[in-house]
């Protein structure tokens, strides 16, 4: 749990315990193993926080969730400035601007929006298998008719054949007994 990759729960590190997080607490900026993350749930003040898995957590690169001016946490969005803002930027710098949001609002849609592009894409691809799928099945039925009318052409003429070689025996055989019996009567 020393590792550099690990990521330490915040809490236990303060009761000078090394514990690993699980997940990654947005609001307060910092990791939560399973047992301080149920504490975090149930308490009114933390309940409402946005978490991530630390994973996912570790695949993203810094972000900055504190406003260096003010040294508070960011937690509007100017849309028309397309910038974090924390409550006093938003009163010095953003009193005019129409289109302040909650930070965590507009994260959420474009993960929406980022997850629906990318179950778009999974769909277009399985749709694609799909049609493949479909083509090489139609390809197989033809195929198989195609072998089918071979097998019954190729039944046709061994059975001509077979019939053929019967009936020139047969007939070889009668013109022998036809030949036979004109000799008795002589």
């Amino acid at each position: 749990m020393t590792t550099s990759n690990c990521v330490k729960c915040g809490p236990c590190g303060a009761d000078k315990t090394i514990s690993a997080a699980v997940v990654w607490c947005n609001n307060c900026n910092e990791g939560l193993c399973s047992k301080c993350l149920v504490q975090h749930k149930r308490l009114k003040l933390t309940h409402g926080h946005k978490t991530i898995d630390v994973e996912t957590y570790k695949r993203l690169p810094p972000i900055n969730t504190e406003c260096h001016e003010h040294s508070r946490q960011f937690d509007l969005y100017c849309q028309i400035h397309l910038t974090p803002c924390c409550d006093e930027c938003v009163s010095i710098q953003h009193s005019k601007c129409s289109e302040i949001k909650c930070l965590t609002t507009v994260i959420e849609k474009t993960k929406t929006a980022k997850s629906t592009t990318l179950l778009e894409k999974d769909i277009t691809s399985m749709l694609r298998t799909v049609d493949e799928i479909i083509k090489l099945k139609a390809e197989n039925i033809k195929r198989g008719d195609r072998q089918h009318q071979t097998i019954k052409d190729d039944i046709k003429h061994i059975t001509k054949g077979l019939q053929s070689n019967n009936l020139d025996k047969l007939k070889a055989k009668l013109q022998k007994n036809l030949i036979m019996s004109g000799k008795k009567k002589n």
